[in-house]
Order: structure tokens, then C-alpha cells, then sequence
């Protein structure tokens, strides 16, 4: 499954072998997701941010992508 772009509000776990772990927990397309992977940014542990996520491609329980852009949200 492939799709243009996507928007998604997400806390920024991780960094494993260059890419950004990102939770997330809820259904794309009707498969349920548990986690984001993406390639690309700079991100700080425990932030939430708003993702712009191209090239996305859902997986069993993740979904993965290039990053877009991101902004990270101040609560």
C-alpha cells in the first residue's frame, strides 16, 4: 500500500540503526499500527510532533515513510 502523504501527531521514541521509532497506536487502512517508522530528521526523545510523511508503506503493526517535514509541538 502505497500513499502520497500523510499528517500524523506522534511522541518520538527511539532512534534504531538511523531511523526515528515513533508511537502510534490505531488503524491505516483498515490495518492496525502500532508503531512509525521514518527515515529522515532530527528529533528529540519523548517530544510530540506533527509528521508530513511521504512514500508510506503499511506494514503488519508499522507503518514507514521519508520524512516530509516535521514541527515539533510545545503543550
Amino acid at each position: 500500500m502505497h500513499n502520497k502523504r500523510i499528517y500524523v501527531v506522534s511522541k518520538f521514541l527511539k532512534y534504531r540503526q538511523g531511523v526515528g521509532h515513533f508511537h502510534f497506536i490505531g488503524y491505516f487502512k483498515g490495518v492496525y499500527v502500532r508503531k512509525i517508522l521514518i527515515t529522515g530528521g532530527d528529533f528529540i526523545e519523548n517530544e510530540d510532533y506533527v509528521l508530513a510523511i511521504k512514500d508510506v508503506v503499511c506494514h503488519e503493526e508499522y507503518l514507514s515513510g521519508t520524512l516530509v517535514k516535521s514541527k515539533q509541538l510545545f503543550i
